[in-house]
């Protein structure tokens, strides 16, 4: 059992649209698309470039709509979450045939709820390990003052009794 536990929507898809994501079907539409628009995805300097200009356009859903027809898999009737889901798929397989991997996950990392609670368990780590080590300057800090006013309590001390002896020399003589 992992440590943090994170649901995962296994309906996310119809199973004719799931079969369409896993036999290669999907893969061949997005490579297709690629190849067409060439030109356009070279204008993105990097995948993080990409992944905050890029947008759908209706062609893109459009064109897979149609495709999917083809196999008579209506797309139009996904709901609006489905929908937004595949044109991110989309998206980050195209992110894929350009900057391979880094590009695909640079992409579908956005929205991973897994990815999105290991980051949220990183930042609350690190937070708590910031905490500890300022709570540790800061009583290192105090300990190096509390020293520091101990010797200079100490040296007033030292010169008050210096003062004191040096006046009762001065008022015995």
């Amino acid at each position: 059992m992992p440590d943090i536990f994170v649901p995962i929507d296994t309906a996310a898809y119809p199973d004719a649209i799931s079969r369409l994501l896993v036999d290669g079907r999907f893969n061949n539409f997005v490579y297709r698309y690629y190849l067409q628009h060439k030109q356009q995805m070279e204008t993105y300097n990097s995948a993080e470039d990409y992944n905050h200009r890029f947008s759908y356009t209706d062609d893109m859903w459009n064109q897979f709509v149609q495709f999917g027809l083809k196999d008579l898999i209506d797309l139009n009737s996904v709901s609006a979450k489905q929908k937004q889901s595949l044109q991110e798929r989309l998206k980050a397989y195209l992110a894929r045939f350009r900057w391979r991997n880094y590009g695909f996950y640079e992409v579908l990392n956005n929205d991973d709820p897994v990815v999105l609670k290991a980051l949220e368990e990183l930042r609350s780590k690190v937070a708590a390990i910031e905490i500890k080590l300022m709570q540790r300057h800061c009583e290192a800090t105090i300990l190096t003052l509390s020293k520091k006013n101990s010797a200079v309590a100490e040296r007033r001390h030292c010169e008050r009794s210096e003062a004191k002896k040096s006046t009762r020399q001065l008022t015995d003589a």
